[in-house]
């Protein structure tokens, strides 16, 4: 029973470092599709998406699709710094 314990641990603390890496390149490179975040940081398609999805649950980062000639594709920025903090001074946050 330690072993999952200690597995499960470790996946979350993986997925929050995963998050914040991800944060952090989204910030520095905003409106990147997830396909151009997938080969910047060679991370699997799916570990990207699922970092966004969480990201975007707690209202970190926004997607948005774009009409592109070819086709249209998603890409993320981060919110807007005045939005997130409202949100976090309603949830709550304080200095």
């Amino acid at each position: 029973m330690v072993s999952t314990v200690a597995a499960t641990t470790r996946n979350i603390e993986q997925g929050i470092e995963t998050n914040w890496i991800l944060y952090d390149f989204i910030c520095e490179h905003p409106n990147l599709s997830i396909y151009e975040l997938h080969k910047q940081l060679d991370w699997s398609v799916g570990k990207v998406q699922k970092a966004i999805e969480r990201l975007q649950e707690r209202g970190y980062v926004e997607t948005k699709t774009v009409n592109n000639l070819s086709r249209n594709k998603r890409v993320v920025a981060p919110t807007d710094w005045k939005k997130l903090y409202k949100m976090l001074r309603e949830e709550g946050f304080e200095e």
